[in-house]
């Protein structure tokens, strides 16, 4: 059992920043010690706080669909939730929370984790800048082109 409990632990740990557990009526009741870390948010802050209290106070409003997952007690996966940090920066975090059931059956909270994907986010804003950026000065040679085939035409045909 310990040996297996283990395996879990360091599976989670490879996937995930930070963990935590929401009641039924999924106020936070738990959450890993590496949540302020990850997300700069004082663990105290945010034990007791329904996932829409939370969010209301950090400014987020929910996707309509994870609010219907919510309210339907169903498992939701890789919401992305922008927090604002210092200095006008910002953390990305992805996170992902199954349901809990009671024995007998009745839902009873979520279980969950969260990934500090900032990185990530940020590399995908400069790639597609850098897009952009190819896409206009493809925009500009091919304009410059045309303007030059239409230079030779207005020449020969004067």
């Amino acid at each position: 059992l310990q040996a297996s409990e283990a395996r879990l632990r360091g599976f989670a740990d490879a996937a995930s920043d930070f963990y935590f557990e929401s009641d039924a009526d999924t106020r936070i009741v738990w959450a890993s010690e590496r949540l302020e870390e990850v997300t700069g948010l004082r663990r105290e802050d945010v034990l007791g706080r329904s996932f829409r209290g939370l969010a209301e106070a950090l400014g987020l409003e929910a996707p309509r669909e994870t609010v219907e997952l919510l309210r339907m007690h169903r498992a939701f996966r890789d919401l992305l939730i922008t927090l604002p940090g210092e200095n006008g920066a910002t953390r990305s975090l992805r996170i992902s929370g199954v349901p809990i059931l009671d024995s007998h059956g009745a839902f009873s909270g979520y279980r969950g984790v969260g990934t500090d994907v900032s990185g990530i986010v940020r590399a995908e804003e400069r790639l597609r800048e850098r897009e952009q950026q190819l896409a206009q000065a493809q925009k500009m040679e091919a304009v410059g082109q045309l303007r030059g085939a239409w230079r030779r035409t207005s020449t020969i045909s004067c």
